[in-house]
């Protein structure tokens, strides 16, 4: 798989809105895995900022508990590391890095490939990716108005899907759980009475 192409941004959202556009059109998905701060060289006094970014899949896992040893529940043999339906963990240390980094003398960001391949294949759904599975603020409120109307979420999903410019990657799940947190946030706080 080719990596992203490098180019100027005038922010670091349209930069990377872009590499993530251009990993759902690849079948991968691009996080944020840091931001910090340099001196710049041209001027001392102001800070450039650089973000790195890596494929979602980068990383190893780490077990959420640790082994005792001697303890009478620790089993003889560690198990693998699975999940309720016996998936793996998704991370595979992929070592694609990406780095976003500001010229203030310009005032553009520009994108750097440090490592540009992948050790695994593109994934068969976008919705493999949790990046990939987030709503819009444009969708969000529509999902909300078409709630408000009465509208169930499997026609509000086909209402999306309709829209061809942001393209809905989420599972139906996604609506309910979204229109379940709207509703959470809108209940007013009753007070809990003393016995």
């Amino acid at each position: 798989m080719p990596p992203p192409p490098e180019k100027n941004y005038d922010s670091t959202e349209e930069c990377l809105k872009d590499i993530q556009e251009w990993a759902l059109n690849h079948h991968y998905a691009i996080v944020t895995e840091s931001s910090y701060y340099v001196n710049a060289a041209s001027e001392p006094e102001k800070k450039e900022a650089c973000v790195i970014s890596p494929c979602d899949k980068s990383g190893d896992y780490w077990p959420h508990h640790s082994i005792v040893a001697n303890h009478p529940d620790t089993p003889k043999e560690p198990c693998p590391a699975t999940s309720k339906n016996g998936n793996k963990s998704r991370k595979n240390a992929c070592p694609l890095k990406i780095v976003l980094s500001q010229d203030v003398a310009i005032s553009k960001w520009f994108t750097i490939v440090k490592k540009p391949n992948h050790n695994h294949g593109p994934s068969d759904d976008p919705s493999a990716h949790l990046v990939h599975r987030k709503f819009t603020a444009a969708q969000a409120a529509e999902i909300k108005k078409l709630n408000m109307a009465g509208v169930m979420p499997l026609k509000i999903k086909n209402s999306l899907m309709k829209d061809h410019k942001n393209v809905v990657c989420a599972p139906h799940k996604a609506i309910h759980n979204l229109i379940y947190k709207k509703r959470k946030e809108n209940l007013p706080l009753v007070p809990q009475s003393t016995v």
